[in-house]
């Protein structure tokens, strides 16, 4: 079945002051405590008492912190932004929407300040989020990670940008920052700022103009100083799994950009770009058979095999996030070759396990796991029948229980699942 404050680097006048049965998943709603959150059945719509308990554990989570360890990469910052930004077009709950401009505030926030930040590798203060601790040997460490928090804060803007109803309403959680007291200045912020990190700092140093716009790590001496790993690669194609960290900055920046009609070059530049990487990811797939069904070997990057099933998660993500736009003439056909590898492939039926690579295997102490990385769970929107879905969800709600990245997956496959046949979940929060 398919489906379908800190440094910021802007000026100082933004910073005054700085297989599931309903029984598994009602046993597991009545066991959870008050702060857990819930999924009351597989199927059917998205309820109230889910989005609440989604609700209420978002409104404690804090948002401070830096981008030490990528924290607003793929850190509990980065992955709430996401999280939040899910459940906000399940619900187009007011107030969830909010929680995600706070996690996106504090992101910008976080930004590298090009007056008084931290010099990066390339002898300026970029606009970037540097990813070690300020002390540490290689604290001029900024890269392709930046793409992503990039993604999550023009995630934020876009779903603002998509509800033009609230654009003259004030942000009910204020503006400490600065950025824009009502939600459309609030948008038009993240929109201008984003634009600024990925032309000064991304498209220079990761997007290969004599390559076909592919992602390459920089081939320069300062880039290498950073230590032995930049200077053997310099020039490599960068990860897949850093892939979909760059072209989500600029996917989310070009569907913000057709949305406001400003500025179709940038646009059309945007969406060339991720294709031209997308199709080089898909151009490297090693196809082969399983139990009559066609599944996929690839690697961390381009070249190899046996990716691990963490970083293969972030391939998946960036996959079937371009497949969901539409811009990129992928094959539905190759996503179900996807779907197939994690049913047959990556999911061992015997032991009820999920393997640590996308081969099957789980080498060394790198054991099976019991569930699957969150983003994984996106692919069963392409399996041919509802059973990789059951699957996932019953290994997954565990985990989403306090974990709001997978319980937003679980909650939007369930919504999408439900769909067209009953409207979205109403706007259930106060304004």
């Amino acid at each position: 079945m398919n489906f379908r404050t800190k440094s910021t680097g802007m000026t100082e006048r933004f910073f005054p002051h700085a297989i599931v049965l309903s029984a598994v998943f009602a046993m597991g709603a009545l066991s959870a405590s008050a702060a857990d959150m819930i999924i009351e059945r597989p199927d059917g719509p998205v309820t109230t008492n889910e989005i609440g308990s989604f609700k209420a554990f978002m409104q404690i989570q804090p948002d401070e912190g830096d981008n030490n360890h990528n924290h607003w990469v793929y850190g509990n910052g980065g992955k709430n932004i996401e999280a939040l930004g899910l459940v906000y077009e399940i619900s187009r709950d007011r107030e969830v929407l909010n929680q995600m401009i706070r996690f996106a505030d504090a992101a910008l926030a976080a930004r590298n300040n090009p007056t008084n930040g931290r010099m990066i590798w390339t002898g300026k203060r970029e606009l970037a989020w540097p990813n070690k601790p300020a002390d540490s040997p290689d604290a001029a460490s900024a890269s392709s990670e930046s793409g992503d928090v990039i993604g999550h804060i023009g995630y934020c803007a876009k779903l603002i940008l998509q509800t033009p109803a609230l654009w003259p309403d004030k942000v009910a959680i204020g503006d400490t920052n600065g950025f824009g007291a009502n939600y459309h200045e609030r948008a038009l912020t993240y929109v201008r700022e984003m634009d600024r990190s990925i032309d000064t700092f991304i498209l220079p140093n990761f997007v290969s103009t004599t390559d076909s716009n592919h992602y390459r790590w920089p081939d320069t001496d300062k880039f290498g100083a950073l230590g032995p790993r930049n200077q053997t690669g310099r020039g490599k194609p960068v990860p897949w799994n850093q892939h979909t960290m760059l072209s989500c900055g600029l996917l989310r920046l070009a569907e913000c950009h057709e949305i406001l009609g400003d500025d179709p070059a940038r646009v059309k530049r945007f969406y060339d770009i991720v294709g031209a990487n997308m199709d080089w990811f898909v151009g490297d797939l090693h196809p082969y058979e399983r139990d009559g069904h066609t599944v996929y070997d690839w690697g961390y990057s381009l070249g190899r095999k046996s990716e691990d099933v963490p970083h293969g998660g972030y391939d998946i993500w960036g996959l079937c996030r371009a497949f969901e736009s539409g811009k990129f003439n992928i094959p539905a056909n190759t996503m179900t070759n996807f779907a197939n590898t994690l049913r047959y492939v990556i999911y061992d039926s015997t032991n009820n396990t999920f393997a640590m690579r996308v081969d099957g295997r789980s080498p060394g102490t790198k054991a099976a796991r019991n569930s699957i990385p969150a983003s994984w769970t996106l692919l069963s929107q392409y399996f041919p029948n509802d059973d990789l879905y059951h699957l996932v969800v019953k290994s997954n709600l565990k985990p989403a229980k306090t974990a709001p990245l997978d319980d937003a997956f679980l909650l939007y496959l369930k919504h999408r699942r439900h769909l067209p046949s009953v409207a979205t979940v109403k706007d259930i929060s106060p304004k």
